[in-house]
Formats: structure tokens, sequence, C-alpha cells
């Protein structure tokens, strides 16, 4: 089970494994290098193993994310001033909405303006590139990952269905018409997936 990195226990871990990036932790696995850690946390009372993985090629692609998104916001605000941190904070809450957390308030100049809050982007830059996987049994690092992936295909194989194949209503009356069009849709992801599989090796 994924675990996500805004609770108090993902908190702890990330700090625990801030030096993962050394040699005794890295392993190769699906054409990645990829370092990993093992810890037993208590959930409700429950006692965990904590998967930490963190992968410097995930990492370098959501960085790049961020930071495109940062730069276009930082277009929107980099040439306003406002009369009191009251103007400030209502721009910041009408026009950034969820993003705004990215940004601060900074009136110690001759005006106020808004700037990036480095605080925060930095916490979230200390993030980037790990995953956190949680199982009650203690398993090895590739079965565990093996698991997550294969469960990310078949969601992902689910929302073709549903978004590429238009098929969020079958529109079917009959049992055998449900059973064969069932049957073609996933004959349709089969290929899908073998095209993009030799796309992928072929870097298409």
């Amino acid at each position: 089970m994924p675990m996500t990195h805004t609770s108090n226990v993902a908190f702890d871990l990330m700090q625990i494994t801030k030096n993962i990036a050394v040699s005794e932790n890295l392993f190769y696995y699906d054409s990645s290098a990829i370092f990993y850690e093992k810890h037993t946390v208590e959930i409700g009372e429950k006692k965990l193993y904590a998967h930490v993985y963190f992968d410097e090629a995930r990492r370098s692609k959501e960085l790049d994310n961020l930071m495109r998104r940062i730069s276009h916001l930082e277009q929107e605000v980099m040439h306003l001033s406002f009369e009191s941190t009251d103007d400030a904070a209502l721009y910041l809450s009408q026009n950034l909405s969820e993003n705004k957390r990215f940004f601060k308030i900074n009136e110690a100049s001759e005006k106020i303006v808004i700037e990036r809050n480095h605080s925060y982007i930095t916490g979230i830059i200390g993030k980037k590139g790990k995953m956190i996987l949680l199982t009650k049994m203690d398993m090895d690092r590739e079965k565990v990952l093996q698991i997550y992936r294969d469960r990310d295909y078949v969601e992902k194989s689910f929302d073709v269905l549903k978004n590429e194949f238009n098929q969020k209503r079958l529109r079917i009356h009959t049992r055998k018409s449900l059973e064969g069009r069932l049957f073609l849709l996933f004959l349709s992801i089969i290929v899908k997936s073998y095209i993009s599989n030799i796309m992928k090796e072929k870097k298409l």
C-alpha cells in the first residue's frame, strides 16, 4: 500500500532515510538504479513494514514538473506589488488557491510583494523521487515493488477502458453481449500494451 508523504509517520521516515543514496542501499531493478531502505512502523497499534525507495531518474522528472509549475506561477506574481499584507493574502487565496503555499508575502522591502517560499519548496524537493510502500508481512524489496507495479498497471488498464476506449457506459443488455464486449476490450488492452512496450524498447 503506497503511503502519502503528508502523514507524521511519512515525515519521520523521510528524515530517517535522508541519506538513503549510498552504495549499500543500491540495487538494479527493471532497467533502473534504485536506493532502498526498510523500517518498521506502528500505525494504529499495528506493526507494519515501510519500504522506502529512492529513484534518481524519477526525482529528476518530478523536479522538472515542480519547477515548471512554480516558474509558470511566478510569471503571474513577479511584477505585482500591494498596498497591504491583507491585499497580498487575498490575491494569493483568490488566484493561486492550492498553489499559494509555494509563495510568501515579503513586506521587508519598500513595497509589499509575493515571492518564493523557499523553506516550503525545499521540503517538497526533499521528498521528490521517494516512494513509501507499506506491507503487513516482511517481504523483499523486489517483491514489494513488483506487486505495486502490477497493481498500478491494472489501475491504468481500467483507466484506459473508461477513457481511451470510451467505455464508461457499456450500454449492453445481455450477459453474452457483455462478455463479448469485455473480451474485445481486454484484447485491445493487450495489443495496446504490446505496442507501447515495443515503442519503449526502441525509444520511439
